[in-house]
């Protein structure tokens, strides 16, 4: 083993230490709980690394110095994306999926492989979704379809990236019905897609159709029986037509295939609350 692997080996095993230390690797979600990124400088990656920076406590700085160092010194382009993937991981582990992004789509850059970009382009929608700041959250969509596009250019019949893609153009910019109709389009190819068409049934309630919303979520759980996000939509569904049973009936369908007990107390509370709603 050369000096050179040496320092990447080093710098890996002090970040997976700091990652035991500090926490496990989270689970990428849309918590209301995860840090919310606010703009203190012209928008580029530099920023977002340096706000990422500007959170962490001495001894965090201390265990990332040394992989720092080793990016600046490694010249293989396997072993720097290795590098750059370890320091994504760190920063999934902080909920920070904007740094977490940067260090993502760097090592995409090194590898480009579609997944690699896909990975990318998912952190920076989660930052994009949790941003205040209309300046912010505009570059990290801009960032996630960028890496998004890559990914479909380089695996253009991968239906499902390109869903995950025409979902973030619909929420992330001005122009939606370019998604949607992406979205119809790989419907229209394959009519049973299940990241399509739950993307389409979600846009029906954020829209208001909440008949279409029930037509796909039904749809979907004949087909997927045991996809518990489609009951769980149904029964918002259903909710918002003041369809009180069917939308209980719904809910406890969903309960019954999550094995999550915080998230059952939630639907516990949500059921409570649509029993004691007026008519």
């Amino acid at each position: 083993m050369n000096k050179q692997q040496i320092l990447v080996v080093t710098a890996v095993i002090a970040l997976g230490l700091s990652i035991y230390l500090f926490g496990k690797m989270t689970v990428l979600t849309q918590d209301a709980t995860a840090p919310v990124i606010e703009a203190s400088r012209g928008m580029d990656k530099d920023a977002l690394l340096e706000i990422a920076a500007s959170s962490l406590k001495p001894e965090e700085r201390e265990k990332l110095a040394p992989i720092m160092a080793a990016l600046d010194t490694v010249d293989n382009a396997a072993q720097k994306a290795a590098l750059h993937r370890s320091l994504a991981a760190f920063w999934d582990t902080k909920s920070d999926w904007a740094a977490a992004g940067v260090h993502y789509q760097a090592a995409a850059d090194l590898e480009p492989q579609a997944v690699n970009y896909m990975v990318a382009g998912s952190r920076y929608q989660a930052a994009a979704e949790l941003a205040n700041d209309t300046l912010l959250s505009g570059f990290l969509y801009t960032s996630a379809i960028s890496n998004m596009e890559k990914a479909t250019q380089l695996d253009p019949n991968d239906l499902d990236m390109k869903a995950d893609l025409a979902n973030v153009i619909v929420t992330g910019t001005a122009a939606p019905m370019r998604g949607i109709q992406a979205l119809l389009d790989i419907v229209k190819q394959e009519p049973k897609h299940l990241k399509a068409n739950s993307y389409l049934a979600r846009l029906a309630i954020t829209s208001g159709q909440h008949d279409k919303a029930i037509e796909r979520y039904t749809n979907l759980i004949a087909w997927y029986p045991a996809y518990a996000d489609a009951y769980l939509g149904l029964g918002e569904a259903h909710f918002n037509l003041g369809n009180k049973e069917a939308a209980i009936k719904s809910l406890e369908q969903y309960k019954g295939l999550v094995r999550d007990e915080s998230v059952n107390n939630q639907i516990d509370a949500f059921i409570n609350q649509i029993k004691s709603s007026t008519p």
